[in-house]
């Protein structure tokens, strides 16, 4: 590695990335087609769900702020869901794209990865210069160079000592090979790439390693043979039992008989060195040599010379913790002075979590959690770190299928861990890539043991999906409670008010939404509290809580009203008695479509208008009151009973189109004419009483007439009463009827019972004509 210079020369251009497969139209289709499916559920959950709950808010009644509530909190779990899958997602593309048509980014002056072939290089203690002379010059067949994990071996001969023979035309010939699984076969199939040895190479005769050695010799000669097997303490520590006694075995017999023109170059970690002995492997003093780390002062002179400011404190921050990650006072291996470099060049100033001991660990730790890599990158070193936390080479395809990822989709990763330094490709063809170096896969195989999945994304299903279900749930419970409670509140502010529950007139089922007002003669103070100055009852009080019961029938009789446009919202309401109040105007009843009782007896209205919208009402009572005009009565044609008594009325032809009418009261009325109920196929009762009637020809039709009231009536001849089968009771005045003349019309009608009007102002008296 370099110690004082920045690379100068070498290869400059980033390199291409080729492998990735390109997308197919089949997989645009699925693709697309996946996406369709989430934007459809999302916008079912996002549309839908507020709807179906804004709907069930108005059918319960629920306010608002609980409906928008409701509809924000599964919007929001299902939000907390999507979002970090759609991010996910996001950079699982991204990361595809950069496969297909992504790039190898050159390191710059701080590296983590060993130099290649032909980079600028430079030590500042020249240790480069000694392994060159050392391999240059030494003839033992096997050759060890060692140094502790990040001493820059690999860099020394990649980027100095081959190029330093190439240069200086030492007949040599290199061949490069890592043994893991099974390094015979490894070595063959690198000895018999077309092209290094052989153009042509022996494949059709079946060889043993040392044969095909022998003959890769004399192929090559004058030229010396070089196998450098790197990271050689990967075969010490990985390879099965079976092919690495059969490998050493065979490396001992080239200690013991060399052969011509061939060389082993085993290059490894000074902490394994000492398998070697186990395995019975033979060294030389001559034999092996030691790649030094750099001492201090070589150490922060090479960081100076990348042009960064380093103050004193900063630099007593960099040593100790040096020491401390080395263990040997005074001594820093390149790799890590490279990564205090790529720390100090990363960061203006250094965040706060970079606690003072851990500029390392937290800058490696740091890459990981960047919002592009952080749900797939510690996946994926988990693939290319052994259990004994050295780095292991590994193809995009194993690392798909055991990541769940594409190919394209790993590719993209691990080109943006190697812009950082983290990992680098071995072969591109096969697509084989490793951690970029031991002491970095180590430092992660620390930090990865302790980077967990965070707590939140552990929980989030769970919390999501029990939000969903106590959503659910609530949905369904509580607006039962809360209309429970809101009902109870309701009706205590309507007890307070003076209203109290009655039983129904219509049904009985409804006997809870039934109420009428009472008055609280005895108790002044309670009636002044839900009362206006004017002693007026203030329905706008109670109305709310008579929509939210649903009131079926409203009873208030005697109570000091005046308007009633505060009721115009109780759409349920069926029966209103709004008899001896001081309501003048009931415009607000169009409201009230339900509406089939309603009763105005003794109120001061003098108007009634058109009654649109009472389309179902049944029974109107507008008995002493000052109306004139009834016009506005002949839309009513579902009304049976109709009560006009003692009104001012002096014309019924409003009537005629009151077909369904049963029980009509005209009594007191100013009329002559009732020709308007010749019509009235339905009617039963009738009261002409103290009105000025004195024909009754129109009535002789109505048949289903049961009950007539004639008293007080200028009616002297009763025979068109004869054709009316269905007439049971008759009521006659004393002015033109007396007993005899009653008596008289025996058999001729068929009334059972007549009641006639008692002499000199008796009271009325019964006479039965059987």
């Amino acid at each position: 590695m370099p110690a004082n210079h920045p690379p100068s020369g070498g290869p400059k251009m980033n390199k291409t990335a080729p492998r990735a497969k390109k997308r197919t139209f089949l997989s645009t289709l699925q693709a697309v087609y996946k996406a369709t499916k989430l934007y459809i559920a999302l916008l079912v959950a996002f549309a839908g769900i507020p709807a179906v709950v804004a709907k069930l808010t108005i059918a319960w009644g629920l306010p608002w702020p609980i409906g928008l509530i409701a509809s924000i909190i599964p919007a929001a779990l299902i939000s907390l869901w999507m979002v970090p899958v759609w991010l996910e997602q996001h950079h699982k593309n991204a990361a595809a794209k950069w496969g297909i048509a992504g790039v190898l980014k050159y390191p710059e002056y701080f590296r983590l990865t060993s130099y290649e072939l032909g980079a600028t290089f430079h030590r500042a203690d020249n240790f480069h210069e000694a392994v060159y002379r050392w391999l240059r010059d030494n003839p033992a067949p096997l050759l060890y160079l060692c140094g502790v994990s990040g001493s820059g071996k690999s860099s020394i001969l990649a980027a100095w000592v081959l190029p330093k023979l190439a240069e200086e035309h030492v007949p040599l010939c290199v061949i490069s090979v890592r043994i893991v699984d099974d390094p015979i076969s490894a070595i063959i199939t690198a000895l018999t790439v077309p092209g290094l040895i052989w153009k042509q190479p022996p494949t059709n005769e079946v060889h043993t390693l040392d044969e095909l050695m022998m003959k890769a010799a004399r192929q090559v000669a004058p030229k010396k043979l070089l196998l450098i097997l790197d990271q050689f303490e990967e075969f010490l520590i990985l390879t099965e039992e079976a092919q690495r006694g059969a490998f050493t075995r065979l490396l001992r017999a080239l200690a013991e008989r060399p052969i011509n023109n061939v060389q082993v170059l085993m290059v490894l970690r000074s902490d394994y060195r000492p398998l070697l002995a186990t395995l019975r492997l033979p060294e030389c003093q001559n034999g092996t040599k030691e790649v030094p780390p750099f001492f201090e002062r070589d150490a922060m002179a090479f960081l100076r010379a990348s042009g960064l400011k380093i103050n004193k404190d900063r630099e007593n921050e960099i040593r100790d913790e040096a020491r401390e990650v080395e263990q040997t006072p005074g001594l820093i291996r390149p790799i890590t002075v490279n990564l205090f470099g790529l720390v100090l060049r990363s960061f203006e100033v250094l965040p706060k979590e970079f606690r003072r001991g851990t500029l390392l660990r937290s800058y490696l730790r740091s890459l990981l959690l960047e919002p592009n890599l952080r749900t797939v990158a510690p996946r994926i070193l988990r693939c290319m770190i052994t259990s004994n936390g050295t780095k292991y080479p590994i193809t995009e395809s194993e690392i798909a299928n055991s990541t769940s990822l594409n190919d394209n989709q790993v590719r993209g990763y691990l080109l943006q861990l190697a812009s950082k330094g983290i990992v680098r490709e071995l072969n591109n063809m096969q697509g084989t890539w490793e951690v970029a170096h031991d002491f970095i896969a180590s430092l992660y195989d620390r930090i990865l043991v302790g980077m967990h999945v965070s707590t939140w994304n552990r929980v989030r299903p769970w919390v999501i999906s029990c939000g969903l279900i106590l959503w659910f749930g609530s949905i369904l419970t509580l607006p039962a409670l809360f209309r429970g409670w809101q009902d109870s509140h309701d009706r205590l502010v309507l007890g307070e008010g003076g209203f109290i529950n009655t039983p129904c007139l219509l049904d009985h089922q409804y006997d809870g939404r039934c109420f009428a007002w009472e008055r609280f003669a005895s108790d002044a103070a309670r009636l002044d509290k839900y009362s206006s100055l004017d002693s007026s009852l203030n329905l706008s009080l109670y109305a709310p809580s008579f929509e939210r019961l649903r009131v079926r029938e409203l009873e208030l009789k005697d109570a000091p009203v005046d308007k009633i446009e505060a009721l115009s919202g109780l759409t349920y309401l069926e029966v209103l008695d709004l008899t001896n109040t001081k309501v003048t105007s009931i415009s607000t009843l169009k409201n009230m479509p339900n509406l089939r009782v309603l009763r105005l007896r003794r109120t001061p209205l003098s108007k009634i208008g058109i009654m649109t919208g009472l389309k179902h009402l049944e029974m109107l009572d507008l008995g002493f009151t000052e109306i004139q005009d009834i016009q506005g009565l002949s839309t009513l044609t579902s009304l049976r009973t109709l009560d006009l008594e003692k009104t001012k009325i002096t014309k019924i032809e409003a009537l005629e189109s009151l077909k369904n009418l049963e029980n009509l009261n005209l009594a007191e009325c100013h009329i002559k004419e009732i020709s308007a109920l010749n019509g009235m196929n339905h009617l039963e009762r009738l009261s002409l009483a103290d009105s000025n009637v004195s024909d009754l020809t129109p009535l002789r039709k109505l048949k289903n007439l049961s009950q007539l009231q004639l008293i007080g009536t200028p009616v002297k001849d009763v025979n068109a009463l004869s054709q009316l089968p269905s007439l049971k009771l008759l009521y006659l005045g004393r002015k033109y009827f007396d007993d005899s003349s009653i008596t008289a019309l025996k058999g001729q009608f068929p009334a059972t019972e007549i009641i006639r009007e008692g002499d000199n102002g008796a009271p009325i008296k019964h006479l039965s004509v059987k």
